[in-house]
């Protein structure tokens, strides 16, 4: 997603995800992936500033098994930030969730060393936006859906191929099929 960066002509912020999958290394989780939102400060020599915007989903992010993120601008600096995916919490089923977070960000000016960002040097990290989380929250479809599983029980082949959709999308490497 690219937002104007008010008051810096010739500049943009674009505002992207990472997937960090889990490995022996980390502990934080079981298995799966997790998201973090980046700030980018963008000028015509390529990135700038990288900023990673952590508190838009601590504490309401799961373990996804695969996830689809999307950024939405509401205008006036206001962001909605979703994480759409899967997970394995409930009986080791597939269980549909929605991660949404609202959060204002404003540009930190005097954060922002313009004679550095118009060098040829690397891009650095460094904060150089104020982000407010304004509301977070995570949802649920499980009952949702086995309410509708009664009434229309196509919905579990419709759910099983928008999970294997995903999967398919996040895996660098997918299985092949023999």
């Amino acid at each position: 997603m690219t937002l104007p960066a008010s008051g810096f002509r010739d500049y943009s912020i674009h505002l992207s995800t990472s997937h960090i999958e889990k490995s022996d290394l980390f502990d934080a989780w079981d298995s799966g992936y997790r998201s973090t939102l980046h700030a980018l400060l963008v000028n015509k020599r390529g990135v700038r500033v990288v900023q990673a915007i952590e508190d838009c989903f601590d504490g309401i992010q799961p373990s996804f098994d695969c996830v689809c993120p999307v950024l939405m601008s509401l205008g006036k600096n206001m962001i909605c930030a979703m994480l759409i995916g899967f997970t394995k919490e409930h009986h080791n089923c597939r269980c549909p969730l929605v991660c949404i977070s609202v959060f204002h960000y404003t540009i930190m000016e005097d954060a922002i060393d313009i004679d550095y960002i118009n060098s040829s040097s690397l891009p650095k990290v460094q904060n150089f936006l104020t982000v407010n989380v304004m509301s977070k929250h995570v949802y649920s479809m499980v009952e949702y859906l086995k309410n509708f599983d009664e009434l229309y029980p196509f919905l579990d082949e419709i759910k099983g191929f928008l999970w294997m959709e995903l999967r398919d999308l996040l895996d660098p490497h997918p299985p092949v099929l023999s």
